[in-house]
């Protein structure tokens, strides 16, 4: 078996503590000249008071600055070689940017007008809305879309953040003196990771932007729905379904029974509805934490027309077995292989260290990168893996959504 890895000392970053108050975490090599800056804002969705306020400063934020407009800054960009990427969960966005070490100190100044001298003009708001309004009509003719959409709303209900999606009308509503708003309310400060060849030069950038204030983030109670929910699309080509439950437990043995059942190529789904029945590419299963504490198991997959409901049957029945015969040993240790594989290359540079660290910043938790997670994965036995299995997934627990061909 492989061992598992030493996730403390991997995923353990240098910190700074500056003169503010604020820290910077550092995953420093001179193995590469590039560097990557992760700025953590608390500015996730789950805080904003209009729906798609929070994606549209996220987006808007990185196209243009009061210095330099949507052309300028995209060649400005384009010429250096700095990659931008804005990524938008329920408690954080995470402004992520990579550049050249020699064009860092210019970069920074770059990047401090996105955070604090965003445009926000009409122009570059009304593309933006042009192209959100085709993503999401787009979205609408997606099984796979629709399936997430409804199998979250059944799951968390209307009042939830991740119960709730915009619509096309929302979108036309939405003004951007709102979007300014939000902007100046929850991008006064954030947490910062760096990561490459960093010096510094970032010291002094993060001086100013580092700060340990954060937004408290309460949520309704979700109340699931039991019975199947369906959306039906016509002259779809695949039903998507998606089937699972809120956990309430997060059990690190959980994670286990998630790849054993849906997290690899042989696993036990894929087995079944791929190479036995041929009904699907691929089928998954997962297990998502998030930053308010919730945790998530849920399976998910696009099948032909027609099979859908059979395929539905068929995975109850991979979650039935779980909790009814206990896994062999011999599976056991391929899950344990996986799992210990996975961990390696998520931990494989320090770019992906640096990763791993927002990830738990924004979700709160994850059992992969736990520093007792590979004691779990050693100590774990099947009889405990059954235990399990009949008390937290059981079917007739699961929350069902179809969409496509129904």
């Amino acid at each position: 078996m492989i061992s598992f890895p030493d996730v403390k000392s991997l995923l353990q970053p240098d910190r700074c503590t500056l003169s503010n108050g604020g820290t910077v975490l550092l995953f420093p090599t001179e193995s590469t000249e590039l560097v990557k800056l992760d700025l953590i804002f608390d500015a996730g969705y789950s805080l904003q008071s209009q729906k798609l306020c929070a994606r549209a400063v996220s987006k808007l934020m990185t196209v243009a600055t009061r210095c330099m407009d949507s052309r300028r800054l995209a060649e400005y960009l384009d010429y250096r070689g700095v990659l931008t990427d804005s990524s938008l969960g329920l408690c954080k966005n995470i402004l992520s940017v990579y550049t050249h070490r020699r064009y860092l100190d210019e970069v920074l100044a770059v990047v401090d007008d996105m955070i604090h001298q965003p445009a926000f003009n009409e122009s570059d708001f009304e593309v933006w809305r042009a192209a959100k309004r085709q993503e999401m009509l787009a979205a609408l003719k997606r099984s796979s879309a629709q399936a997430r959409r409804i199998w979250y709303h059944a799951l968390f209900g209307p009042d939830h953040p991740l119960g709730q999606y915009a619509t096309v009308e929302e979108l036309d509503r939405l003004e951007l003196n709102s979007v300014a708003d939000f902007h100046s309310g929850h991008y006064n400060n954030c947490q910062v990771i760096a990561s490459g060849n960093v010096n510094d030069i970032i010291f002094t950038f993060v001086s100013k932007e580092a700060s340990k204030t954060q937004y408290a983030v309460g949520q309704p109670k979700a109340t699931a729905i039991q019975q199947p929910v369906v959306f039906s699309i016509d002259g779809a080509q695949q039903t998507s379904f998606r089937i699972g439950r809120i956990l309430p437990e997060n059990d690190g043995r959980l994670l286990i029974l998630t790849s054993l059942l849906g997290g690899y190529f042989g696993s036990r789904l894929m087995s079944n509805l791929r190479e036995d029945k041929g009904f699907t590419y691929g089928i998954s299963a997962h297990m998502q934490e998030y930053g308010d504490g919730t945790t998530v198991f849920y399976i998910l997959s696009d099948v032909a027309a027609g099979t859908a409901q059979v395929a539905v049957d068929e995975v109850m029945s991979e979650l039935r077995r779980l909790g009814e015969e206990p896994v062999s040993q011999e599976e056991l240790d391929v899950v344990r292989n996986v799992l210990a594989g996975d961990a390696m290359r998520a931990l494989d540079g320090v770019f992906e260290r640096a990763e791993r660290q927002c990830d738990i910043i924004e979700n709160g938790h994850s059992w992969l990168m736990d520093p007792d997670f590979g004691k779990i994965l050693h100590e774990v036995t099947p009889d405990q893996l059954c235990d399990l299995a009949r008390r937290y997934l059981n079917p007739e627990d699961m929350t069902v959504a179809l969409a496509g061909v129904i």
